[in-house]
């Protein structure tokens, strides 16, 4: 995601913030738009507060279709080619054909943290993905 490769740290992600070990990850290490730098391995966690909406957007520029899912809560799926923010479904997984994009809203109604990863088992491999956390 954004030219990050996600790599799981040697501390798990809860255990580093329970206990504020500092290093293992740096919260919003993720820019909004993709860098001019060359692919990276990190830590990529997404920071978001309590009780707000968060929009993401998935751009696929390649070929093949891809699947995105957020383990742990689900979100409205509100644009794919066109936005729909008036009947929007609610869901787990969502899909970005390609040379398109999808647009995902997720409520942060409770705290902690979930993976916002890859469904296509080969792109989990090399880091497809990405940590969202709502503990504030």
């Amino acid at each position: 995601m954004n030219q990050v490769s996600y790599v799981n740290p040697k501390t798990p992600l809860k255990i580093a913030d329970f206990y504020n070990i500092s290093g293992v990850f740096h919260v919003n290490s993720l820019k909004d738009t993709p860098p001019s730098f060359p692919p990276t391995l990190g830590v990529s966690v997404l920071g978001f507060t309590l009780h707000d909406y968060v929009e993401i957007i998935f751009q696929n520029n390649e070929y093949t279709i891809q699947s995105w899912h957020l383990d742990g809560s689900d979100f409205w799926t509100v644009g794919k080619r066109f936005y729909n923010l008036n009947d929007a479904t609610t869901r787990h997984t969502v899909q970005v054909y390609p040379k398109s994009w999808s647009a995902i809203l997720v409520s942060l109604d409770n705290k902690d943290m979930w993976n916002l990863r890859s469904t296509i088992w080969p792109e989990t491999i090399p880091g497809t993905g990405a940590v969202c956390s709502c503990l504030e």
